[in-house]
């Protein structure tokens, strides 16, 4: 695929939901701040995108033409729709650490931007075991197909679906990074959409808020992985919040209509991308609930306004639970709960909770600081800047409560604060008893997930921008400045002075913004981007993505590029002690089938069906294929024969240094010829039938 295709295809999909969702903010809540209307043109742009690919899925046309079609014939409707902003977008008169604050985020932005696009997205196992096997059978497929195998598979998807869109163009995921890029960016503007009514002091804390959240090690991290899930289901959650709380007085029932429906598609899709975002989400679809109540005066005259919210929520939040509802009789299969059925017992997950340690330690104290310390580790100083909110957060809520007790103030839980803060205590009080809180399965190392809390995180910044609204004078500017120079230093990989140059310069066009106007700026950056990017792809010639396994696999690059001289459609399986982590089976082009196989040389069925159906499972704990269960060679063989294959790979790893059982049975078989082989890695072509059986040096 030519590269003028790739970019300007790719740049068509990213303005034209981007200018329709401007129109139509402008259009129907024309009242809302500049802010505001910041928020709902982001959120619209993902929700359009949401809605054309489910729109095409149907009928397996999830491809770059008819998808550029119709975000074509939306975006000329909206030129249809009349600009009604009475004060059109004009950057304000702001102080100087309000401008600072500010710099400072899109500084980081910009920096994580070059770097991503300087050296690509870098993929870690969850991709290769369900995030790219998933996106690439529906880039194939051109639909929503279901997916395969492993416990994973089966989880809500939303997040997944703007990779989809993304990778379009290119027919491949090396522009994915531009979706988290997205999320980061429409979290940094919840944040400061959420404190902006605090004044200018809040505004900059908000700035230096989104630059943290951006330059934590979590977000860093899987903002250069295939899918930014646990970004994706926080931020949504704050855009719906920052909609709601910027809703005019008097609002009409217009923009009744357009905040409850809006609001209710956020938060169905954060739930609709993550089940763990239902706790936060129960809060903040209270939070919304009353605040219609407010504005209609009433329980009675607020309930259509309800009922969009809550046809929202289901639009975005019930497709994936309704699919596994149907296919399987458990909406969140496979995990065994109430009286649904699945193969994810509650002693599947038990050691991998964090309350498991706990109960089987006998050092709760010491391993209570390694949990805290871990917890805390975003680097540190973001970890206790973010708990020192939480606890300023408790002391709201707690007199928040009182007042609401003792005055039976119902005007109370119109109030965004302490929902926002209930939800994330819950999420906190919930997560030791969540699955993988404390290890992977089949794992005894202690870990401590913090993406599961980002969300948490977050709202523990929301509220140090929040408080930091009655701060001011000298003593804000030294404790701005020594907090802008801890957040510099722990930049993890550009460079501090990379993030301090751009957000410098970003400083110094302030001016220019002002007088140039966002629309000229907006015009001019599309272009030098477009210019930039066009240049550096027709000069540079770099695969598609880095393939970041695990270091201890040498020589997998070697296999890669084996892989990429391949016959278009050869099929191919692999034999390793983590045979679940197939992405790398497409093949550089995604031109190869990947053939999953258990332990005995079948091919694997769906973990639905191998459940539903009773059969003894090959499957180990996280349901994927157990590498090391014995077989009489003869059976192995007739099954693997049976199987059609016309290549294997097989590797082994430094932490399960020996080969898996199977290879000294294959290499009894003539069927194979040795195409690609170091320590660790071997790739065999297929050329007999595996029946046939010489005597070989198995050494």
């Amino acid at each position: 695929m030519s590269h003028a295709y790739t970019i300007f295809g790719l740049a068509a999909l990213l303005l034209l939901p981007a200018f329709t969702a401007h129109r139509i903010a402008n259009h129907l809540l024309n009242r809302f701040s500049p802010i505001a209307r910041l928020v709902v043109a982001m959120s619209l742009w993902v929700l359009l995108i949401w809605t054309v690919l489910f729109v095409l899925a149907p009928f397996a046309m999830i491809r770059t033409i008819p998808v550029l079609f119709l975000m074509t014939l939306l975006a000329v409707a909206a030129c249809r729709l009349e600009d009604k902003v009475e004060a059109p977008f004009r950057f304000p008169q702001l102080p100087f650490l309000t401008k600072a604050g500010l710099a400072l985020f899109v500084g980081a932005l910009l920096a994580h931007a070059a770097r991503m696009y300087t050296t690509g997205a870098i993929f870690f196992s969850d991709d290769y075991a369900y995030h790219g096997p998933v996106v690439t059978e529906w880039l194939r497929s051109g639909t929503l197909t279901h997916p395969m195998i492993n416990f994973a598979s089966y989880y809500p998807l939303n997040s997944h679906l703007t990779t989809l869109y993304l990778s379009l163009p290119a027919g491949n995921f090396r522009w994915s990074w531009l979706v988290n890029l997205y999320w980061i960016a429409l979290g940094g503007a919840a944040l400061v959409a959420l404190v902006s009514q605090r004044g200018p002091a809040a505004i900059a804390c908000a700035g230096l808020a989104g630059a943290m959240f951006l330059l934590t090690r979590e977000v860093d991290w899987y903002g250069a992985a295939l899918t930014s899930t646990d970004i994706a289901g926080s931020v949504a959650l704050l855009a719906a919040f920052a909609i709601l709380v910027h809703t005019p007085p008097s609002p009409t029932g217009r923009e009744l209509v357009v905040v409850s429906l809006l609001a209710g598609l956020m938060i169905g899709f954060s739930i609709g991308t993550k089940v763990n975002n239902v706790i936060p989400g129960v809060f903040a679809l209270g939070y919304g609930l009353f605040f219609l109540r407010r504005m209609n005066d009433g329980w009675k005259s607020s309930l259509p306004y309800v009922g969009w919210a809550a046809l929202g929520v289901f639009l975005t939040g019930s497709y994936w639970y309704f699919r596994n509802l149907i296919t399987t009789n458990n909406p969140v299969f496979p995990v065994r709960v109430w009286f649904f059925t699945g193969p994810g017992t509650p002693h599947v997950f038990e050691q991998s909770k964090m309350t498991w340690f706990f109960r089987n330690t006998e050092d709760v104290w010491e391993l209570g600081k390694e949990v805290l310390r871990l917890a805390l580790d975003w680097p540190t100083f973001f970890g206790i800047l973010a708990a020192v909110g939480l606890l300023f957060g408790c002391i709201i809520v707690a007199v928040w409560a009182f007042r609401l007790i003792r005055y039976r103030d119902t005007q109370l839980l119109t109030q965004p604060l302490p929902w926002l803060v209930l939800g994330a205590l819950a999420l906190l009080v919930v997560y030791p008893s969540m699955p993988y809180s404390g290890a992977y399965i089949g794992s005894s190392e202690l870990l401590v997930a913090r993406r599961y809390f980002l969300y948490s995180f977050m709202v523990g910044l929301l509220v140090c921008s929040w408080l930091a609204g009655s701060a001011g004078g000298r003593k804000f500017a030294t404790i701005f400045a020594l907090v802008a120079l801890v957040v510099l230093v722990h930049w993890p990989r550009t460079g501090a002075g990379f993030v301090g140059i751009v957000a410098a310069v970003a400083f110094m066009a302030y001016p220019i913004m002002e007088r140039a106007g966002w629309r000229v700026l907006s015009l001019l950056g599309v272009a030098v981007v477009l210019l930039v990017v066009t240049v550096r792809e027709l000069t540079h010639d770099r695969p598609w993505m880095t393939f970041q396994v695990h270091r201890e696999r040498i020589g997998f690059q070697q296999v890669m590029d084996a892989l990429g001289t391949l016959e278009s459609g050869a099929r191919i399986a692999q034999y390793d002690h983590n045979s679940w982590e197939t992405w790398h089976l497409y093949g550089p082009h995604l031109t190869l089938q990947p053939v999953l196989l258990d332990a005995r040389g079948d091919e694997m069925r769906p973990l639905r069906l191998a459940y539903s159906q009773r059969r003894e499972r090959p499957y180990d704990a996280l349901g994927v294929p157990g590498m090391r269960m014995t077989i009489p060679p003869e059976e192995f063989l007739a099954n693997l024969s049976a199987v059609q294959l016309d290549y294997l790979l097989i590797g082994r790893w430094d932490f399960h240094p020996e080969w898996p059982p199977q290879r000294a049975i294959l290499l009894s078989s003539s069927a194979l010829e040795l195409v690609v082989a170091n320590e660790y890695s071997e790739l065999y072509r297929v050329v007999g039938h595996f029946t046939d059986t010489t005597e070989k040096d198995l050494n």
